[in-house]
């Protein structure tokens, strides 16, 4: 799988590229449009891959040879308990993956690929983890957040919907049987009747359909799934979301600033969005305010990572909410 994978690409990355591609070709006026030709497009005679090559060879970095495991390259580790859509199995593919690709974009480096069991001895393989929670280890820092680990409540809601505990009373929540979900639910008072589902798949499928009126799953899973149905979106969280980020050993001061920094331009010029975007649609960020009003639970936020074998690989497809959305991928 991605054990050690060396892949040194160059990192405008595919999702990124193909959205920014659309997005300009989207605001041109309306006319009729055969196939496409880019470099002809670029003009002046620069190819594709030359402008490519160009940009490449203009990056500068202030990392040195000593703060990265590999001079010139960010070794990142990816957790191999991960799962969709932070990191697909089947492939070196997630929101994890893109990313620390564009973390090493604006780091000017390339950008390589290790599986992690773990944090304890993670950084004698890599320079950062990826998917890391405040806490999760007292050695190391945690540089920026992209995504959020909570239990969230999906429905068929419009965008920007918020549900209370009155609105789930007496009605019918689909959770994934034998799950984290399932158990947060049983204990969360919210007066809901259960349904059981063997996996995410079916538990959205029925909520399109209508047999239930509301899906209660990991926020991330759930919104990878969302992008999918129609007219389906998260209308809460049971508690109070962790944010994931970028780790670092504590004791690198120096690679922890930098990586800190650019975590912030990647925040705040617009490409995270586009990244998150690509899998998990129009999903919000997850805060303080998306927590369900009336909600009686001290911990809802279940550690789905000690779960993650039932609770979220996505894009396995073995019928399990461990292995859900082989369609999903579409999301993408």
């Amino acid at each position: 799988m991605r054990a050690s994978t060396q892949t040194q690409r160059t990192n405008l990355r595919r999702g990124a590229l193909a959205l920014a591609c659309a997005a300009s070709l989207a605001a041109l006026p309306a006319c009729s449009l055969g196939p496409v030709d880019l470099d002809a497009l670029m003009g002046n005679g620069t190819s594709v891959a030359e402008a490519k090559a160009a940009a490449r060879a203009a990056r500068s970095t202030t990392l040195t040879a000593d703060e990265l495991h590999t001079a010139g390259t960010l070794t990142v580790g990816l957790l191999s308990s991960e799962s969709a859509p932070l990191l697909l199995s089947s492939a070196d593919e997630g929101l994890d993956v893109d990313v620390a690709y564009a973390l090493a974009d604006e780091l000017g480096v390339d950008c390589a690929f290790v599986s992690v069991t773990g944090l304890s001895d993670a950084y004698d393989a890599c320079d950062v983890v990826m998917g890391v929670r405040a806490g999760d280890d007292a050695d190391t820092a945690v540089a920026g957040s992209y995504a959020e680990d909570a239990m969230a409540l999906f429905s068929r809601a419009s965008s920007g919907t918020k549900a209370t505990a009155a609105d789930l009373a007496g009605k019918t929540v689909g959770v994934q049987a034998g799950s984290v979900s399932q158990r947060a639910l049983a204990s969360a008072g919210t007066r809901a009747a259960e349904q059981d589902f063997t996996n995410l798949n079916e538990a959205f499928a029925a909520l399109e359909a209508g047999t239930v009126d509301y899906v209660l799953c990991g926020a991330y899973p759930g919104g990878y799934l969302a992008a999918v149905y129609d007219g389906i979106s998260c209308v809460g969280t049971l508690a109070q979301p962790a944010y994931l980020g970028v780790g670092v050993k504590a004791e690198n001061n120096t690679l922890f600033s930098k990586v800190l920094e650019a975590m912030d331009v990647v925040s705040s010029n617009g490409v995270l969005d586009v990244l998150r975007g690509r899998w998990v649609g129009g999903m919000s960020r997850l805060d303080t305010t998306s927590v369900i009003d009336g909600i009686q639970q001290a911990d809802a936020n279940v550690d789905e990572q000690a779960d993650a074998d039932v609770e979220a690989d996505a894009d396995a497809g073995a019928g399990t909410e461990a292995g859900t959305a082989s369609t999903s991928t579409d999301a993408a």
